[in-house]
């Protein structure tokens, strides 16, 4: 950015603001391409930036931490490391209570409605994948035949894992409602 060093820090702090200052980890790059004369110059630098309160102190006071990349495996896993153990593990989702809405028209829980409409799409396309098996012209075409010999066990694989999901579904339904 063409401003000055403490615009450039404010931009990207105004964008994550206080409150996310523990979870903020700014990286520094390029440093595996210094010349090792030039190694000691930019590690002052880093720190005078870590430590400047106009730039990144302040942030770095309230948890947020400035991080060398040495353009290695485990200089970016330490990295990673690094920010995900500083983060935040809340979560605000509601616990799960029952399974979702009726659609009205159907009388049907939206869930139970989509997995049966899902399977029977793949009912439609394994007949879809058969009929041009059998189709004369495609058993001519070895290349053709193994694509949909392929397409074939893959809807087959998910119309079996999407039917297993229905029926515990419905068995679980069943047993929420006191329905035996």
């Amino acid at each position: 950015m063409a401003s000055s060093k403490q615009n450039c820090m404010k931009t990207p702090q105004s964008f994550w603001g206080a409150y996310n200052t523990p979870t903020v980890t700014l990286v520094t790059t390029m440093w595996d391409s210094l010349i090792p004369e030039k190694r000691a110059a930019a590690a002052e630098r880093f720190e005078r930036l870590v430590a400047d309160h106009c730039q990144w102190g302040e942030w770095s006071e309230h948890g947020s931490k400035c991080l060398k990349f040495e353009n290695t495996f485990e200089s970016a896993i330490s990295i990673l490391n690094s920010a995900v153990g500083r983060a935040k593990r809340q979560s605000f989702a509601r616990p799960v209570r029952g399974y979702g809405l009726f659609n009205a028209r159907t009388g049907m829980l939206l869930v139970e409605e989509l997995l049966r409409d899902r399977i029977n799409c793949l009912h439609q396309e394994r007949q879809r994948i058969d009929d041009d098996l059998r189709d004369p012209v495609n058993q001519e075409n070895k290349e053709l035949q193994q694509i949909l010999t392929e397409g074939r066990k893959n809807a087959s694989d998910l119309l079996e894992r999407f039917t297993s999901e229905l029926e515990q579904y419905t068995s679980d339904h069943k047993l929420s409602r006191g329905w035996f």
